[in-house]
């Protein structure tokens, strides 16, 4: 059974270089920035990862503003 390390990193083999560039920037506030939700935030997160479940959700390409 693969760690959840392992899966990440072979699903990182199979972005493109313009992802990844965005996934770097996230992992690096990650790691520099330790934040702590408050209990609203914490609700609004655990809401959006029940959403997730459902499959209720799209791809950041099909909802981004080009305008700005």
């Amino acid at each position: 059974m693969a760690t959840v390390k392992e899966e990440l990193i072979e699903e990182l083999n199979h972005l493109r270089v313009e992802d990844l560039v965005t996934v770097h920037e996230f992992v690096r506030v990650l790691l520099e920035e330790e934040e702590d939700l408050t209990p609203e935030e914490a609700a609004d997160f655990e809401a959006g990862r029940a959403e997730i479940a459902r499959g209720e959700w799209v791809r950041w390409e099909e909802i981004r503003r080009t305008d700005v």
